[in-house]
């Protein structure tokens, strides 16, 4: 009996030690001594730091081994943590892209020194990241009207839970001075980069001289990544009717990302305008290109 029980023992410091040496490794590879470089024509290398000085860094990658990287190809070299990372050990992307659908955003935001631009067939879309926390962008036509100013703050409140808070105003610029629109809102996303749901909601005032109205919009966003590189996005908004009834307009749009790479990436989507319950079908899809600046 003793003998088994010395047995049983031994056993379970072998197991201990081999699950100590597993954690270990696990968390290693969550950081330690990794970085993310990103070069200046938008290539990304991930792995160990095994050389860096004043000509050349090092990269000791999982799929190419060493890679030499001469310094003045190197746009950013950062360092990675565990929060750099999904639950699961896959990298977290560092291009912002997760922040937005195809028009409106959730409570996800930059980081610091993060910014890209949304080129629509429209016009073009930039977001700057002011800090961790911080976002600002602008929008407009490629004739620059109407200009749209915007300003957005994103924390944690629970496990997997992101809030954002912000607001749109903007102007119509040279062509109709008198113009105005402000749409202060709040947005609620449940999920990670990969794979979320989100519910957002705000008040929208338009003017014109003399003349101002203005009503709730609500949106439901989402997205999920389907493989590494290509994800089905979902965006709506609706205009919700003033005597408080159902939803009286507003827009879908389903469609898909490809992500190319950190840098850039590409995203159609086919919208359909909802009124009174029933959906017409856009005639032409949506298209948006996505480079990080």
């Amino acid at each position: 009996m003793k003998l088994r029980l010395r047995y049983l023992i031994l056993l379970l410091c072998i197991v201990r030690i081999a699950c100590t040496a597993t954690a270990q490794d696990y968390a290693d590879s969550l950081g330690s001594n990794k970085y993310r470089i990103t070069k200046q024509d938008g290539g990304v290398l991930v792995g160990k730091l095994k050389k860096n000085d004043a000509v050349e860094v090092i990269l000791v990658t999982d799929n190419l081994g060493d890679v030499v990287i001469p310094k003045h190809l190197i746009r950013e070299m950062k360092e990675l943590k565990a929060d750099d990372f999904h639950k699961d050990g896959s990298l977290k992307a560092n291009n912002g892209f997760h922040s937005r659908y195809f028009l409106t955003t959730n409570g996800f935001g930059l980081k610091k020194n993060e910014s890209y631009v949304q080129w629509n067939l429209y016009g073009p879309d930039f977001q700057v990241a002011i800090n961790d926390r911080l976002t600002a962008g602008l929008t407009t036509s490629w004739i620059g009207v109407p200009l749209i100013g915007s300003v957005k703050t994103t924390f944690p409140v629970g496990e997997g839970v992101r809030m954002g808070v912000g607001a749109l105003a903007g102007t119509g610029s040279y062509a109709a001075p008198s113009f105005f629109f402000t749409l202060p809102f709040a947005a609620i996303t449940v999920g990670d980069q990969r794979r979320n749901f989100n519910v957002a909601g705000g008040y929208g005032l338009v003017g014109f001289a003399q003349y101002s109205t203005g009503g709730f919009i609500t949106s439901l966003g989402a997205s999920a990544e389907l493989t590494a590189k290509l994800s089905f996005v979902f965006d709506s908004f609706f205009l919700m009717n003033q005597a408080g009834g159902p939803l009286s307009a507003g827009f879908i749009i389903p469609g898909l990302r490809w992500t190319q790479s950190e840098s850039k990436a590409f995203q159609i989507g086919f919208a359909g305008f909802v009124n009174n319950g029933r959906v017409a079908p856009v005639p032409f899809p949506m298209l948006q290109w996505f480079r990080r600046l």
